[in-house]
Protein backbone atom coordinates (compact mmCIF):
# COMPACT_ATOMS: atom_id res chain seq x y z
CA UNK A 1 0.00 0.00 0.00
CA UNK A 2 1.32 3.41 -0.92
CA UNK A 3 0.74 7.13 -0.38
CA UNK A 4 0.97 9.37 -3.44
CA UNK A 5 0.33 13.02 -4.22
CA UNK A 6 -1.26 14.80 -7.17
CA UNK A 7 -1.09 18.52 -7.92
CA UNK A 8 -4.52 19.98 -8.65
CA UNK A 9 -5.12 22.78 -11.21
CA UNK A 10 -5.83 25.32 -8.42
CA UNK A 11 -2.45 24.65 -6.80
CA UNK A 12 -3.69 22.46 -3.96
CA UNK A 13 -2.21 19.01 -3.36
CA UNK A 14 -4.32 15.86 -3.34
CA UNK A 15 -2.88 13.15 -1.08
CA UNK A 16 -3.90 9.57 -1.91
CA UNK A 17 -3.66 7.29 1.13
CA UNK A 18 -4.41 3.57 0.90
CA UNK A 19 -2.58 2.35 4.01
CA UNK A 20 -4.47 2.40 7.36
CA UNK A 21 -1.24 3.08 9.24
CA UNK A 22 -0.52 6.13 7.07
CA UNK A 23 -4.06 7.42 7.57
CA UNK A 24 -3.86 7.06 11.36
CA UNK A 25 -0.44 8.73 11.38
CA UNK A 26 -1.90 11.59 9.31
CA UNK A 27 -4.55 12.45 11.91
CA UNK A 28 -2.35 15.03 13.73
CA UNK A 29 -1.84 16.88 10.43
CA UNK A 30 -5.57 16.74 9.67
CA UNK A 31 -6.48 18.09 13.12
CA UNK A 32 -3.55 20.46 13.56
CA UNK A 33 -2.45 18.75 16.79
CA UNK A 34 -1.68 15.26 18.05
CA UNK A 35 -4.77 13.96 19.90
CA UNK A 36 -4.69 11.91 23.07
CA UNK A 37 -7.49 9.87 24.67
CA UNK A 38 -9.81 10.68 21.79
CA UNK A 39 -12.22 9.16 19.35
CA UNK A 40 -11.80 10.44 15.79
CA UNK A 41 -14.44 9.94 13.11
CA UNK A 42 -13.41 10.31 9.47
CA UNK A 43 -16.21 10.80 6.97
CA UNK A 44 -15.66 9.49 3.44
CA UNK A 45 -17.35 10.18 0.13
CA UNK A 46 -16.94 7.76 -2.76
CA UNK A 47 -18.28 9.76 -5.71
CA UNK A 48 -15.20 10.24 -7.91
CA UNK A 49 -12.64 8.43 -5.85
CA UNK A 50 -12.75 8.25 -2.08
CA UNK A 51 -12.14 11.53 -0.28
CA UNK A 52 -12.35 12.79 3.28
CA UNK A 53 -15.41 14.99 3.73
CA UNK A 54 -15.38 15.50 7.50
CA UNK A 55 -13.26 14.95 10.58
CA UNK A 56 -14.72 14.97 14.09
CA UNK A 57 -12.73 14.51 17.31
CA UNK A 58 -13.92 14.38 20.91
CA UNK A 59 -12.37 13.26 24.16
CA UNK A 60 -13.08 9.65 25.07
CA UNK A 61 -16.27 9.87 27.15
CA UNK A 62 -16.88 8.25 30.51
CA UNK A 63 -18.98 5.08 30.30
CA UNK A 64 -22.13 6.80 31.60
CA UNK A 65 -21.78 9.56 28.99
CA UNK A 66 -21.13 7.36 25.96
CA UNK A 67 -24.71 7.41 24.65
CA UNK A 68 -24.94 11.21 24.63
CA UNK A 69 -21.42 11.61 23.22
CA UNK A 70 -22.04 9.16 20.38
CA UNK A 71 -25.31 10.87 19.48
CA UNK A 72 -23.60 14.27 19.35
CA UNK A 73 -20.61 13.22 17.24
CA UNK A 74 -22.59 11.10 14.79
CA UNK A 75 -25.10 13.92 14.30
CA UNK A 76 -22.26 16.38 13.67
CA UNK A 77 -20.51 14.16 11.15
CA UNK A 78 -23.72 13.30 9.28
CA UNK A 79 -24.26 17.01 8.56
CA UNK A 80 -21.50 16.51 5.97
CA UNK A 81 -21.81 14.56 2.72
CA UNK A 82 -20.48 11.03 2.48
CA UNK A 83 -21.44 7.39 2.57
CA UNK A 84 -18.95 5.86 4.99
CA UNK A 85 -17.20 6.67 8.23
CA UNK A 86 -13.98 5.33 9.70
CA UNK A 87 -13.40 5.29 13.45
CA UNK A 88 -10.04 5.66 15.17
CA UNK A 89 -9.84 5.31 18.95
CA UNK A 90 -6.72 6.71 20.60
CA UNK A 91 -5.87 5.87 24.19
CA UNK A 92 -5.88 3.05 26.68
CA UNK A 93 -8.76 2.03 28.93
CA UNK A 94 -8.20 1.85 32.72
CA UNK A 95 -10.17 -1.43 32.96
CA UNK A 96 -8.50 -3.05 29.96
CA UNK A 97 -5.12 -4.55 30.91
CA UNK A 98 -2.35 -4.80 28.30
CA UNK A 99 -2.29 -8.15 26.49
CA UNK A 100 -6.06 -8.59 26.45
CA UNK A 101 -7.54 -10.48 23.52
CA UNK A 102 -9.08 -7.46 21.80
CA UNK A 103 -8.54 -3.69 21.72
CA UNK A 104 -10.14 -1.53 24.42
CA UNK A 105 -13.24 0.67 24.06
CA UNK A 106 -15.04 -1.99 21.99
CA UNK A 107 -18.44 -1.10 23.52
CA UNK A 108 -17.97 2.52 22.43
CA UNK A 109 -17.08 1.44 18.89
CA UNK A 110 -20.18 -0.78 18.70
CA UNK A 111 -22.33 2.17 19.80
CA UNK A 112 -20.80 4.34 17.07
CA UNK A 113 -21.39 1.69 14.39
CA UNK A 114 -25.02 1.24 15.50
CA UNK A 115 -25.62 4.99 15.51
CA UNK A 116 -24.34 5.37 11.95
CA UNK A 117 -26.32 2.36 10.76
CA UNK A 118 -29.44 4.00 12.18
CA UNK A 119 -28.65 7.14 10.15
CA UNK A 120 -28.01 5.22 6.94
CA UNK A 121 -24.26 5.75 6.98
CA UNK A 122 -21.91 2.77 6.58
CA UNK A 123 -19.47 2.21 9.44
CA UNK A 124 -16.20 1.17 7.81
CA UNK A 125 -13.20 -0.19 9.61
CA UNK A 126 -12.55 0.88 13.17
CA UNK A 127 -9.03 0.90 14.58
CA UNK A 128 -7.40 1.44 17.95
CA UNK A 129 -3.97 2.78 18.82
CA UNK A 130 -2.67 3.61 22.31
CA UNK A 131 -1.05 6.81 21.03
CA UNK A 132 -0.06 8.33 17.72
CA UNK A 133 3.71 8.00 17.52
CA UNK A 134 6.17 6.12 15.40
CA UNK A 135 6.35 2.44 16.37
CA UNK A 136 2.98 2.33 18.16
CA UNK A 137 0.96 -0.79 17.30
CA UNK A 138 -2.51 -0.31 15.88
CA UNK A 139 -5.27 -2.91 15.66
CA UNK A 140 -8.70 -3.06 14.08
CA UNK A 141 -11.81 -4.16 15.95
CA UNK A 142 -12.40 -6.89 13.34
CA UNK A 143 -9.87 -9.58 14.10
CA UNK A 144 -10.68 -11.57 10.95
CA UNK A 145 -10.20 -8.60 8.61
CA UNK A 146 -7.10 -8.47 6.36
CA UNK A 147 -4.37 -6.12 7.51
CA UNK A 148 -5.97 -6.00 10.95
CA UNK A 149 -2.87 -4.75 12.76
CA UNK A 150 0.44 -3.09 12.20
CA UNK A 151 2.91 -0.46 13.32
CA UNK A 152 2.56 3.29 12.80
CA UNK A 153 5.24 5.15 10.87
CA UNK A 154 6.78 8.26 12.40
CA UNK A 155 4.05 10.89 11.83
CA UNK A 156 6.56 13.60 10.97
CA UNK A 157 8.01 11.45 8.18
CA UNK A 158 4.74 10.84 6.31
CA UNK A 159 3.81 12.31 2.96
CA UNK A 160 0.98 14.20 4.68
CA UNK A 161 3.44 15.85 7.08
CA UNK A 162 5.74 16.82 4.20
CA UNK A 163 2.89 18.46 2.30
CA UNK A 164 1.77 20.35 5.42
CA UNK A 165 5.29 21.67 5.99
CA UNK A 166 5.56 22.73 2.34
CA UNK A 167 2.28 24.64 2.64
CA UNK A 168 3.31 26.36 5.87
CA UNK A 169 0.92 24.43 8.13
CA UNK A 170 1.99 23.70 11.69
CA UNK A 171 1.08 20.53 13.60
CA UNK A 172 1.20 20.93 17.38
CA UNK A 173 2.17 18.23 19.84
CA UNK A 174 -1.09 18.64 21.76
CA UNK A 175 -4.34 20.56 21.86
CA UNK A 176 -3.03 22.54 24.84
CA UNK A 177 -0.03 23.67 22.80
CA UNK A 178 -2.34 24.90 20.04
CA UNK A 179 -4.44 26.81 22.59
CA UNK A 180 -1.33 28.72 23.68
CA UNK A 181 -1.46 30.56 20.36
CA UNK A 182 -4.45 32.47 21.71
CA UNK A 183 -3.01 33.40 25.09
CA UNK A 184 -2.64 37.15 25.92
CA UNK A 185 0.77 38.58 25.19
CA UNK A 186 1.08 40.61 28.41
CA UNK A 187 -1.57 41.14 31.13
CA UNK A 188 -0.12 44.54 32.08
CA UNK A 189 -0.26 45.69 28.46
CA UNK A 190 -3.88 44.51 28.30
CA UNK A 191 -4.69 46.73 31.28
CA UNK A 192 -3.09 49.72 29.55
CA UNK A 193 -4.96 49.07 26.32
CA UNK A 194 -8.25 48.58 28.16
CA UNK A 195 -7.90 52.04 29.74
CA UNK A 196 -7.00 53.57 26.37
CA UNK A 197 -10.01 51.88 24.78
CA UNK A 198 -12.37 53.17 27.47
CA UNK A 199 -11.11 56.71 26.91
CA UNK A 200 -11.29 56.41 23.11
CA UNK A 201 -14.81 54.98 23.09
CA UNK A 202 -16.05 57.75 25.38
CA UNK A 203 -14.44 60.40 23.19
CA UNK A 204 -15.79 58.95 19.93
CA UNK A 205 -19.23 57.95 21.19
CA UNK A 206 -21.18 60.75 19.43
CA UNK A 207 -19.58 59.87 16.06
CA UNK A 208 -19.69 56.05 16.25
CA UNK A 209 -22.14 55.40 13.43
CA UNK A 210 -21.31 52.63 10.93
CA UNK A 211 -21.60 54.82 7.83
CA UNK A 212 -19.68 57.86 9.01
CA UNK A 213 -16.63 55.92 10.21
CA UNK A 214 -16.44 53.02 7.74
CA UNK A 215 -13.80 54.30 5.34
CA UNK A 216 -11.60 55.71 8.10
CA UNK A 217 -11.58 52.36 9.91
CA UNK A 218 -11.29 50.32 6.70
CA UNK A 219 -8.07 52.17 5.88
CA UNK A 220 -6.69 51.29 9.32
CA UNK A 221 -7.37 47.58 8.79
CA UNK A 222 -5.99 47.55 5.25
CA UNK A 223 -2.80 49.25 6.48
CA UNK A 224 -2.43 46.67 9.26
CA UNK A 225 -2.79 43.76 6.81
CA UNK A 226 -0.14 45.40 4.63
CA UNK A 227 2.09 45.77 7.71
CA UNK A 228 1.78 42.03 8.36
CA UNK A 229 2.60 41.38 4.70
CA UNK A 230 5.92 43.14 5.37
CA UNK A 231 6.45 40.72 8.28
CA UNK A 232 6.13 43.59 10.74
CA UNK A 233 4.20 42.65 13.89
CA UNK A 234 5.29 45.62 15.99
CA UNK A 235 1.86 46.90 17.04
CA UNK A 236 1.96 49.72 19.60
CA UNK A 237 -0.78 50.16 22.22
CA UNK A 238 -2.23 53.02 20.19
CA UNK A 239 -2.33 50.94 17.02
CA UNK A 240 -4.00 48.04 18.82
CA UNK A 241 -6.63 50.45 20.14
CA UNK A 242 -7.28 51.88 16.67
CA UNK A 243 -7.66 48.40 15.22
CA UNK A 244 -9.95 47.34 18.06
CA UNK A 245 -12.18 50.35 17.40
CA UNK A 246 -12.12 49.63 13.66
CA UNK A 247 -13.21 46.00 14.09
CA UNK A 248 -15.92 47.09 16.53
CA UNK A 249 -17.58 48.83 13.61
CA UNK A 250 -20.08 46.22 12.31
CA UNK A 251 -19.64 47.14 8.64
CA UNK A 252 -15.86 46.97 8.88
CA UNK A 253 -15.88 43.70 10.82
CA UNK A 254 -18.27 42.11 8.33
CA UNK A 255 -16.19 43.34 5.39
CA UNK A 256 -13.17 41.68 6.99
CA UNK A 257 -14.93 38.32 6.70
CA UNK A 258 -14.34 38.50 2.96
CA UNK A 259 -10.57 38.50 3.44
CA UNK A 260 -10.83 34.75 4.15
CA UNK A 261 -11.68 34.21 0.47
CA UNK A 262 -10.46 32.87 -1.82
CA UNK A 263 -9.20 30.13 0.45
CA UNK A 264 -5.43 29.83 0.54
CA UNK A 265 -4.86 33.19 -1.13
CA UNK A 266 -1.95 35.37 -0.05
CA UNK A 267 -4.31 38.03 1.29
CA UNK A 268 -6.25 35.49 3.34
CA UNK A 269 -3.06 34.28 5.02
CA UNK A 270 -1.92 37.79 5.97
CA UNK A 271 -5.39 38.74 7.25
CA UNK A 272 -5.61 35.58 9.34
CA UNK A 273 -2.19 36.30 10.81
CA UNK A 274 -3.40 39.77 11.77
CA UNK A 275 -6.53 38.39 13.48
CA UNK A 276 -4.39 35.94 15.44
CA UNK A 277 -2.03 38.69 16.56
CA UNK A 278 -4.95 40.90 17.61
CA UNK A 279 -6.50 38.08 19.66
CA UNK A 280 -3.30 38.06 21.70
CA UNK A 281 -2.99 41.84 21.92
CA UNK A 282 -6.57 43.04 22.47
CA UNK A 283 -8.33 43.06 25.87
CA UNK A 284 -11.93 41.93 26.27
CA UNK A 285 -14.63 42.59 25.22
CA UNK A 286 -13.13 44.05 22.01
CA UNK A 287 -10.98 40.93 21.59
CA UNK A 288 -14.13 39.07 20.51
CA UNK A 289 -14.11 40.79 17.10
CA UNK A 290 -10.67 39.54 16.08
CA UNK A 291 -11.33 36.10 17.58
CA UNK A 292 -14.57 35.76 15.59
CA UNK A 293 -12.73 36.70 12.37
CA UNK A 294 -10.01 34.18 13.20
CA UNK A 295 -12.66 31.53 13.82
CA UNK A 296 -14.30 32.25 10.46
CA UNK A 297 -10.98 32.08 8.59
CA UNK A 298 -9.98 28.81 10.27
CA UNK A 299 -13.46 27.36 9.72
CA UNK A 300 -13.39 28.02 5.97
CA UNK A 301 -9.91 26.51 5.78
CA UNK A 302 -11.21 23.27 7.32
CA UNK A 303 -9.40 23.72 10.65
CA UNK A 304 -12.37 22.85 12.83
CA UNK A 305 -10.45 22.31 16.06
CA UNK A 306 -8.72 25.68 15.91
CA UNK A 307 -11.94 27.38 14.77
CA UNK A 308 -13.73 26.08 17.88
CA UNK A 309 -10.90 27.37 20.09
CA UNK A 310 -11.18 30.80 18.47
CA UNK A 311 -14.98 30.84 18.84
CA UNK A 312 -14.69 29.94 22.52
CA UNK A 313 -12.08 32.65 22.95
CA UNK A 314 -14.45 35.19 21.39
CA UNK A 315 -17.36 34.11 23.61
CA UNK A 316 -15.13 34.24 26.67
CA UNK A 317 -14.38 37.89 25.81
CA UNK A 318 -18.02 38.71 24.96
CA UNK A 319 -20.57 35.96 25.78
CA UNK A 320 -23.28 37.68 23.72
CA UNK A 321 -21.20 38.29 20.58
CA UNK A 322 -23.60 37.45 17.70
CA UNK A 323 -21.08 36.38 15.05
CA UNK A 324 -19.09 34.22 17.46
CA UNK A 325 -22.32 32.63 18.72
CA UNK A 326 -23.40 31.86 15.15
CA UNK A 327 -20.05 30.34 14.19
CA UNK A 328 -19.87 28.31 17.40
CA UNK A 329 -23.33 26.88 16.73
CA UNK A 330 -22.35 25.99 13.15
CA UNK A 331 -19.21 24.24 14.38
CA UNK A 332 -21.03 22.40 17.15
CA UNK A 333 -23.62 21.06 14.71
CA UNK A 334 -21.04 20.08 12.12
CA UNK A 335 -22.08 22.46 9.35
CA UNK A 336 -19.69 21.89 6.39
CA UNK A 337 -17.28 24.83 5.82
CA UNK A 338 -18.37 25.31 2.20
CA UNK A 339 -21.87 26.17 3.38
CA UNK A 340 -20.44 29.25 5.09
CA UNK A 341 -18.91 30.70 1.96
CA UNK A 342 -22.16 32.42 0.99
CA UNK A 343 -22.21 34.23 4.33
CA UNK A 344 -20.28 37.10 2.76
CA UNK A 345 -22.07 37.30 -0.61
CA UNK A 346 -23.89 40.53 0.24
CA UNK A 347 -21.10 42.09 2.30
CA UNK A 348 -18.98 44.91 0.79
CA UNK A 349 -15.36 44.10 0.06
CA UNK A 350 -12.86 45.74 2.42
CA UNK A 351 -10.68 46.46 -0.62
CA UNK A 352 -13.41 48.24 -2.62
CA UNK A 353 -14.01 51.31 -0.45
CA UNK A 354 -15.18 53.64 -3.22
CA UNK A 355 -17.94 51.30 -4.34
CA UNK A 356 -19.06 50.92 -0.75
CA UNK A 357 -18.92 54.64 -0.15
CA UNK A 358 -21.21 55.24 -3.12
CA UNK A 359 -23.57 52.59 -1.82
CA UNK A 360 -23.68 54.11 1.65
CA UNK A 361 -24.18 57.63 0.29
CA UNK A 362 -27.22 56.43 -1.63
CA UNK A 363 -28.78 55.06 1.53
CA UNK A 364 -30.84 57.26 3.80
CA UNK A 365 -30.28 57.19 7.51
CA UNK A 366 -33.36 56.04 9.42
Amino acid sequence: MTTTTTKLPDGRTRINISDPAQLIAAIPCLLGFCPENSIVLIGLSKGKGTKITALVRVDLPAADLETDAVEAITRALCQNPGEEVLTVVIGRHPDHPPGSSGPPHSALVRRVAAAFHKRGRKAGYAAWVPEIRGGARWRTYRECAPDNEGVLPEPASTVMAAVCVAEGLVTFDSRAEMEKLLEPDDPLAHDRRARLLDTAVDALAPDLTPKSTYEQYARIVRAAIDQVRRDDLSFTDEKVVRLALALSNPLVRDSCLRTALPQGSVRSRYARRLWLELVRLTPPPERAEAAALLCHAAYLHGEGSFAIMAAENALDADPSHPLASLLHACLTHGLPPDQLQHLTDDIPDLYRPRALQAELSAQKDP
